[in-house]
């Protein structure tokens, strides 16, 4: 909550939308489980970097049995003002009360940090509700995205999306974010961890995303993956030449697996650690002079020599 207060002049619709991403996906992650947050509020989302952020604080958080859709609470002080209808009055928790704090949630996240209600008594808050009175929609917010926090705050707990739609819509305008949060300036508006390589900020972003729904297993380097342009999917086949009064042996061209040959200059920074990994994980060779040789199908004629000279 402070660091979009004090970032306020930098953040732009990139992020912004980016983190309501990532907070649905994470209470999916939990609803999946069974858990009741009972506390979302941007007061307990921790901004990891400019590109994640986690929820915390499950400190009033509750297990579902597998027979129990409810918890309901025996007593204790509750957060008002992050509260559906059915918590402050009957005390009733579920994955869709969750889902009403998510929209105050987000309804924090772009107004840049005010606070819900803020003049209004929390004894007062429940009859607002009863009214069909609802937070203001945020300056930067388009209908679009405010509709969706309507959504979530539908006195019908049913009538409530879930986190999985949430999460996807959200995913859906983070692909064209200025559309659906209008902020002055935006394009020029940077976190300070930005860089010109949106690549590398998509790359974290995705790998942040795919981890809080699939576990720890998603947390591998997806570099080669995530950038087609300059890596190959398959090894690519060096040609060397040598003589004996010539330098040390050297690539001349590389036959990617279209068969078109590129300069061996090619784009990429790690090319002879990419092939040294390729030919572990494939296996290799000996030719006779004791150096690895591969073969790539649509380039039968080029070799590549790993001797001890790179």
């Amino acid at each position: 909550l402070d660091y979009v207060r004090t970032n306020r002049d930098k953040i732009g619709s990139k992020p912004l939308v980016n983190w309501c991403t990532q907070i649905a996906r994470g209470m999916a992650y939990l609803e999946e489980k069974r858990l009741v947050h009972r506390d979302l509020a941007a007061r307990n989302v921790l901004v990891q970097t400019p590109n994640c952020v986690k929820i915390t604080d499950f400190g009033l958080a509750k297990l579902l049995d597998i027979n129990e859709d409810e918890y309901k609470a025996a007593g204790g002080k509750m957060p008002i003002k992050w509260l559906a209808l059915e918590c402050i009055q009957h005390r009733i928790f579920t994955h869709k009360s969750d889902v009403w704090a998510f929209g105050v949630t987000i309804w924090e996240l772009l107004t840049y940090g005010e606070r819900p209600y803020e003049n209004v008594p929390a004894r007062d808050v429940p009859e607002l509700l009863e009214k069909g009175e609802r937070l203001p929609q945020p300056s930067i917010c388009t209908i679009d995205v405010y509709m969706i926090m309507i959504k979530c705050w539908m006195l019908d707990a049913e009538s409530r999306p879930s986190f999985k739609e949430l999460a996807d819509e959200f995913a859906k305008m983070a692909r064209d974010p200025g559309r659906y949060l209008v902020i002055q300036g935006d394009r020029f508006m940077r976190l300070p961890s930005y860089s010109s390589q949106v690549r590398n900020d998509e790359k974290e972003l995705i790998c942040n995303l795919s981890s809080t729904v699939d576990g720890p297993e998603a947390l591998v380097d997806a570099d080669e993956y995530l950038q087609p342009k300059s890596r190959a999917p398959l090894a690519p086949a060096l040609t060397t030449s040598s003589t004996s009064s010539s330098p040390p042996r050297t690539p001349i061209k590389t036959c990617w697996p279209a068969g078109s040959p590129v300069p061996a200059e090619s784009p990429t920074p790690q090319n002879q650690q990419n092939w040294d990994r390729e030919l572990m994980r494939y296996g290799h060779q000996r030719d006779p002079t004791g150096a690895a040789v591969m073969r790539h199908p649509n380039c039968p004629s080029t070799h590549h020599h790993h001797g001890s000279d790179r």
